[in-house]
């Protein structure tokens, strides 16, 4: 999912630290190419929010909540589908997490250098 107003959305995210409004995702089904992944008649959602890394936002925490609620009903408005109620098992892992499990300086697990 790509926002209409994509410039506020990097600018968000690379110059204030703040999450977008409307940010910018990725979703993927892999379920529905190898069944194998989950039990039958499961299937498994993956979603990659791009968000600041600590050197912006130091509690990224905070917007968790938001973003996931976000994805969530772009999902909804998109494909028809509402799966809140649907949805037995979850994880996430963030900025905080990524520096933590991986010593990446800032929790920066993309981007063009570790500063980034």
């Amino acid at each position: 999912y790509f926002p209409l107003n994509q410039k506020d959305n990097f600018n968000d995210l690379f110059k204030t630290g703040t999450s977008s409004r409307d940010p910018a995702f990725y979703a993927c089904v892999p379920t529905k190419s190898d069944q194998s992944l989950a039990p039958p008649s499961k299937h498994i959602l993956y979603a990659l929010v791009p968000v600041s890394n600590l050197s912006l936002d130091s509690r990224p925490s905070d917007n968790q909540a938001r973003l996931r609620a976000h994805v969530l009903e772009k999902l909804g408005s998109h494909f028809g589908t509402d799966i809140k109620d649907r949805i037995e098992t979850e994880a996430s892992f963030g900025p905080t997490d990524f520096a933590n499990a991986y010593n990446l300086t800032h929790g920066a697990a993309f981007g063009l250098s570790r500063r980034f």
